[in-house]
């Protein structure tokens, strides 16, 4: 009995250890599906068992026929998180320059965008700094609170769903 996988590359042969049985006896069966060579088992020497897996071809297509609590699932579909603005509030107290630099820092505004965003809070009370995920937005809220207290600002920015 060989007991032998070959795998064919690009320009090379190469044997990896023993794993299946070629001799044409019940069990695992190798074929070849143009690059790579398949394993199927076998009931007998002459049938191919399709109820079981054929755990090495790569383009095998999942199995959805059996009766476990492990499901597995064809087409995936994921959902797109919900969005959330992050709003700057407008204060008496806070310096022009510090908005700037926690546009340009924190919410990577380019120096620009972070005037106009500052001059849009100073006129109207209020301005969106950036768009994001929750978990972001409110990690972005608790670093501008932060930086803001640390600099002696009462500077607030708050979340809205979009």
């Amino acid at each position: 009995m060989r007991l032998a996988i070959t795998l064919l590359t690009s320009n090379s042969l190469c044997q990896l250890p023993p794993l299946i049985a070629e001799d044409g006896r019940p069990g695992l069966r190798t074929t070849t599906n143009g690059y790579f060579r398949v394993v199927r088992a076998v009931k007998s020497a002459d049938t191919v068992d399709s109820s079981l897996p054929n755990i090495f071809d790569p383009m095998a297509k999942p199995r959805t026929d059996h009766a476990s609590d492990t499901a597995v699932v064809g087409n995936v579909r994921t959902k797109t998180p919900k969005l959330y603005k992050v709003v700057i509030l407008n204060d008496d107290f806070t310096s022009m320059e510090f908005v700037v630099l926690i546009l340009e820092t924190v919410f990577m505004k380019s120096p620009s965008e972070a005037v106009q965003i500052m001059l849009h809070v100073h006129k109207s009370g209020r301005g969106v700094a950036g768009i994001f995920t929750k978990q972001i937005a409110e990690a972005k809220i608790e670093i501008v609170h932060q930086q803001a207290k640390n600099e002696g600002f009462p500077l607030r920015c708050m979340l809205e769903e979009e």
